[in-house]
């Protein structure tokens, strides 16, 4: 897409890429609008077909050769893990490529009270409903009474 023939247009397209604000890319395109009707303007300037399609425009040319791809990524921390002689840095690399290919298995342990194995305790359906009733009692600010006789 050619620049903007609407110069203000394209000055505003060209602020909202640089991470000005819609308010701040209103008035540095030249327009004379303060607060609530600047931003409001700058909003339906967004919404502009031509206009967005600029600033998506605008944002991939900024993009390109500055981000770099996944394996520009996996090829700089295999080139350090192999080459470089701090080894903080190889080592830092190497784990980085391992946790990316699941080379190691993170496991965590769960245990119970004082290391001990974990209790799991059987309810009956009926104590099941009879908790479930507290709770929902508990949450609507009832007494436990109305519901279950009022025993524990």
């Amino acid at each position: 897409m050619p620049v903007l023939e609407n110069a203000r247009h394209e000055a505003f397209a060209r602020a909202i890429v640089e991470g000005k604000s819609g308010r701040a890319a209103y008035a540095a395109a030249g327009y004379e609008a303060k607060d609530r009707a600047a931003d409001a303007n700058a909003s339906r300037l967004l919404t502009n077909a031509k206009v967005s399609a600029r600033v998506a425009e605008l944002k991939e040319q900024a993009a390109q050769g500055t981000v770099m791809t996944a394996r520009e990524v996996l090829e700089g921390l295999s080139q350090i893990g192999r080459d470089n002689e701090d080894v903080r840095a190889r080592l830092g690399a190497l784990g980085l490529l391992g946790k990316y290919h699941k080379l190691f298995a993170e496991r965590h342990k769960h245990t119970g009270k004082n290391g001990g194995p974990v209790e799991v305790k059987q309810y009956t359906d009926i104590e099941v409903a009879r908790l479930i009733g507290r709770l929902l009692n508990k949450v609507a600010g009832a007494s436990p009474s109305k519901t279950d006789g009022g025993s524990t």
